[in-house]
């Protein structure tokens, strides 16, 4: 699988990360924090990965040599695969696959993807990328009243990016996001 997942300027992404800060972690932003991160992450890969956004899978890798499209499905989370103290955890925190919303009691978790991309995006402590098969992740599932969630033991990941990989840029780029999404919405608004 490691062999089959494009490289990533995880560095890069990981910059990004740390000049975003905590400004798209309120309920309403945690949609665009998704989207910048699953934009960036095909940005960083060369454009070897597009960003398709579709029902289950974020992007597309494809193998133009052997015809093999991969789908890779995009979980980011803060501390899912270490502390804060740069720690790995045994497993990984709880990552919410899937909402039900309630529907359907019977309904079992299906997998859209070849690939699930774990990316902790905790602090420079924690700062990691790691990769899991659906069926690691089906050995795990556990359904609740209103989603599939999944922990899987880190043993059984394959990391692509550690914490003590990261270098933090000498001069971060400041980003505010919210600013530029106003100024964005404004500019839209007023074609009016």
């Amino acid at each position: 699988m490691q062999h089959t997942f494009p490289e990533v300027e995880y560095n890069r992404f990981f910059n990004l990360v740390e000049s975003l800060g905590n400004q798209l972690n309120e309920r309403k932003n945690r949609f665009d924090k998704s989207d910048v991160l699953e934009c960036a992450t095909a940005w960083f890969s060369q454009g070897k990965l597009e960003w398709v956004d579709q029902v289950g899978y974020d992007h597309v890798y494809d193998f133009i040599t052997s015809g093999v499209n991969l789908k890779s499905e995009q979980k980011t989370q803060q501390h899912v695969l270490y502390t804060k103290t740069g720690s790995l955890k045994k497993t990984t925190a709880a990552i919410r696959l899937l909402n039900t919303l309630g529907d359907d009691e019977n309904r079992t978790y299906e997998s859209k993807y070849d690939v699930l991309q774990i990316v902790d995006t905790g602090g420079p402590h924690s700062f990691s990328v790691a990769l899991a098969s659906p069926e690691v992740v089906h050995k795990y599932v556990k359904k609740t009243k209103d989603c599939f969630t999944v922990q899987i033991p880190t043993d059984e990941l394959i990391f692509l990016f550690r914490p003590e990989e990261y270098k933090s840029r000498q001069v971060p780029v400041i980003a505010n996001y919210l600013k530029e999404k106003r100024a964005a919405q404004m500019r839209l608004i007023e074609q009016f």
